[in-house]
């Protein structure tokens, strides 16, 4: 039987917005506009059947997390984000 790479590609969007929570300036100074959080997540898959009954699968992902929270002395509201990781898929 032929063995067939399976690829897979995934895009999310996630728009949030905080009514009555105030974001602070970088000093920590409340501002008047509300909290508002985008993220924007491109992933990836890839799957190799190895036999019948396990594959190798490899999976990736990038995110960008963008607010107007300007305030991130102990939690980043704003970053990029690459994760990966690789194994083995069991089917029974």
């Amino acid at each position: 039987k032929e063995k067939n790479l399976i690829v897979s590609t995934a895009y999310s969007f996630t728009a949030l917005h905080y009514p009555g929570r105030k974001i602070q300036n970088v000093s920590g100074i409340y501002q008047a506009d509300e909290e508002q959080d985008y993220n924007h997540t491109f992933s990836g898959q890839l799957n190799y059947p190895l036999t019948k009954y396990v594959s190798w699968v490899t999976v990736g992902s990038y995110t960008i997390a963008d607010s107007n929270q300007e305030y991130e002395a102990f939690y980043l509201y704003s970053y990029d984000s690459w994760t990966a990781v690789t194994g083995f898929s069991f089917k029974y």
